[in-house]
């Protein structure tokens, strides 16, 4: 928060280049809104009848930090109108930048910089030489860790050393259960969208960075007011975020019934060509070397009689992936459509309830995240939840924890859930 107590104020500073750049600009601006924070973007906020000079005149003064965005170009663009040549738009910023400083107007400290394309010493002008900057190229494996330490400095929070405790008479703690599954297993989540991106990201960086990391099946399922086939558009959207070179998605028609035909076109849509019901082996030799990545989409829509099954083997097809040079990695996204359904005792409509009863039961590659896209969390989801993570739990310590998530409410928003789910499993831990 900024002293009146209003959302932090940032400026986005960053030289115009290609529709790509600037795209992806406008998606770190987009994402720190999503972090409470008060994105300032010219694309968004120039108005007409303002001029480009003015606009930066009044967003600096305003502005309460100040995020740099430095490549080439931005360094190029900034020494050119110090030796007096061409005037540009950040060239004019770090005019003003430079002239609040000076004139004690506004604290360095309140400059961020980040590094967003090419290397520091040719990104970075020399203004900002003595500043700490952060790596926030979408290719580095590092990027969400570094993106959360640039939202902290961004937002004035600094790291608390934890309390130090007297030791008790037995040192060794007691073994807890994570509440998610471990890197690279399963993973599954009760979730909201921006929490699903989260976590998508940490697999897509661990399969770019392990060279012998298999396939990463991403599977969303939720009824049509949620619309897991929307959630899948947005993790789609996440990957190509994070790649140099974005690649659009290969949709393949889902057989409820004929594992056999979804291979058949499965390799008609990636080769370009009729192939017969082709081997995890044969797939793979025809794609080596095509292209960094590839992305295939699944609709399975309603969860049909022998969709279990044949879900089954084609996960076991994605099993036998083997690992060999020059393989792209691949990405499969399969969205479900739990509808919903009238009990013959009740009126009221429930959601499908063999859709997670079945996906229980099956067996998904080491790179999996099964998503089931809920905007709150039931008190009924919080109690299965702990039964999953917490089996050596107790009833009444169950019920705890829950008074203590949800209080007197029934059901939550996951992101507060996920907060004082946190909170409470650290106190516990300790």
């Amino acid at each position: 928060m900024s002293p009146n107590g209003a959302p932090v104020r940032v400026f986005l500073s960053y030289a115009w280049e290609d529709d790509a750049y600037k795209e992806n600009v406008e998606r770190l601006a987009t994402r720190l809104c999503d972090e409470g924070i008060n994105a300032r973007l010219d694309a968004w906020h120039a108005v007409d009848g303002l001029t480009i000079p003015d606009f930066m005149d009044v967003e600096i003064r305003k502005a309460d930090k100040i995020l740099v965005c430095c490549s080439p170009k931005y360094r190029s663009k900034v020494h050119a109108m110090q030796e007096g040549e061409k005037i540009s738009g950040s060239g004019w910023e770090h005019m003003l930048l430079t002239s609040a400083i000076w004139t004690g107007k506004f604290d360095r400290a309140r400059v961020v910089p980040v590094l967003f394309r090419g290397e520091w010493d040719e990104a970075s002008p020399s203004f900002l030489a003595a500043l700490p900057w952060t790596d926030l190229r979408v290719a580095n494996p590092r990027f969400d860790e570094n993106y959360f330490e640039v939202v902290r400095r961004l937002k004035g929070q600094t790291k608390k050393q934890p309390t130090i405790r007297p030791p008790g008479p037995d040192l060794t703690p007691a073994p807890l259960q994570p509440l998610r599954g471990a890197p690279g297993q399963r993973a599954e989540l009760f979730c909201d969208r921006k929490h699903a991106a989260g976590k998508f990201r940490e697999l897509v960086h661990r399969a770019f960075a392990d060279a012998a990391a298999g396939p990463t099946i991403c599977l969303a399922y939720g009824d049509a007011e949620h619309r897991p086939d929307s959630l899948i558009d947005r993790l789609i959207a996440e990957l190509n975020l994070q790649r140099e070179s974005p690649q659009p998605a290969k949709v393949v028609p889902w057989d409820h019934v004929d594992e056999a035909q979804i291979r058949r076109d499965l390799g008609e849509k990636l080769l370009g060509q009729r192939t017969g019901t082709l081997e995890a082996t044969q797939l793979a030799q025809g794609l080596v070397g095509r292209q960094p990545f590839v992305i295939i989409r699944h609709n399975l829509r309603d969860w049909q009689q022998g969709t279990a099954s044949t879900l089954a083997a084609y996960l076991e097809f994605w099993r036998a992936w083997p690992a060999l040079e020059s393989l792209p990695r691949v990405f499969v996204f399969l969205s479900i459509l739990q509808l919903r359904r009238r009990s013959f005792f009740s009126f009221r409509q429930t959601p499908d309830e063999r859709v997670p009863r079945d996906l229980a039961a099956l067996r998904f590659p080491d790179q999996a995240l099964i998503v089931r896209d809920l905007p709150l969390v039931t008190r009924e989801d919080l109690d299965n939840l702990l039964m999953e993570y917490i089996p050596a739990a107790i009833g009444f310590e169950r019920e705890e924890i829950i008074r203590r998530v949800l209080g007197q409410a029934t059901a939550m928003p996951m992101d507060h859930v996920e907060r004082q789910l946190k909170k409470v499993w650290g106190e516990r831990a300790s």
